[in-house]
Order: C-alpha cells, then structure tokens, then sequence
C-alpha cells in the first residue's frame, strides 16, 4: 500500500492526539504501580488473600476508568 494511500495529515493529527492523552493516563498510573508492586510477606494466609483481593480491585478500577 502507497504511503499516500494509508493515512493523511488530519488523520495522522488526530492518532498524535489521542496517544498524547493516553501517554498521559499511563504517566498518571505510576503512583498506583508502585503501591501494587510492593512485595509484603504475611504469614497468614487470609491477610495474604485480602491484599491480592485489594491490588485486583484496584487495577480493575484503573482498567474501567481507562480512556484508552
């Protein structure tokens, strides 16, 4: 496929656009990937199970509140 034929220059604007926003969204979630890679070593198994619970709860709120 031609070069001219893939995208044009208003396209290639708007693509430029959005993957600004989602670099953005990303540069946003640092904070909450430090929290979740936190390695804490617990000898009972149940508080080991609600932290796991509460890092999948807080990607699965990072994920639906995803603009990308």
């Amino acid at each position: 496929m031609a070069d001219t034929d893939y995208m044009n220059a208003d396209q290639a604007r708007v693509l430029q656009v959005r993957l600004d926003s989602c670099t953005a969204d990303i540069s946003e979630c640092g904070p909450d990937d430090e929290n979740l890679r936190e390695t804490v070593i617990v000898p009972d198994p149940a508080d080991a199970r609600r932290i796991e619970e509460e890092h999948a709860l807080e990607l699965r709120t990072r994920d639906a509140n995803a603009s990308c």
